[in-house]
């Protein structure tokens, strides 16, 4: 006899019912390779310039891997070399880092120049009439 189950599609003997699993995809049998590195673990920063403190390349490195936009090698060089132009024209390296890091920022730029402050009226100041002449 037929159960009403099985006339509409519906097994309930498990052996009549092939279920696909992961395992019998020969995709899935691969073995994973748990030895590769990230990117950002590869980084060497032995070869820092002894202005650029390790601690702030690891802060930066951190920050980038928290973004999930870690830093390749090639991509340190680069960085390096933007922050050397910087500091060349006199920017404080550090403060360009935690800029970045504060600001969520993937890549350090440099930073404006001081702000134009508004005009400030001193209302004490009669030297505007000495222009004037005499009455």
């Amino acid at each position: 006899t037929v159960s009403k189950q099985t006339e509409i599609g519906l097994y309930t003997d498990r052996k009549r019912s092939p279920q696909k699993t992961k395992d019998n995809n020969s995709k899935n049998n691969i073995p994973k390779d748990n030895t590769r590195q990230t990117k950002s673990a590869a980084l060497d920063l032995s070869n820092l310039p002894a202005w650029l403190s390790v601690a702030s390349m690891e802060e930066f490195i951190r920050h980038r891997r928290e973004i999930r936009k870690p830093l390749t090698p090639l991509a340190l060089s680069k960085l390096i070399g933007k922050l050397e132009t910087f500091r060349a024209q006199g920017h404080d390296v550090q403060s360009i880092l935690d800029e970045s890091i504060a600001n969520g920022w993937q890549g350090v730029f440099e930073p404006k120049g001081p702000r134009q402050t508004a005009n400030v009226v001193d209302w004490n100041d009669t030297s505007w009439g000495d222009d004037l002449g005499e009455w």
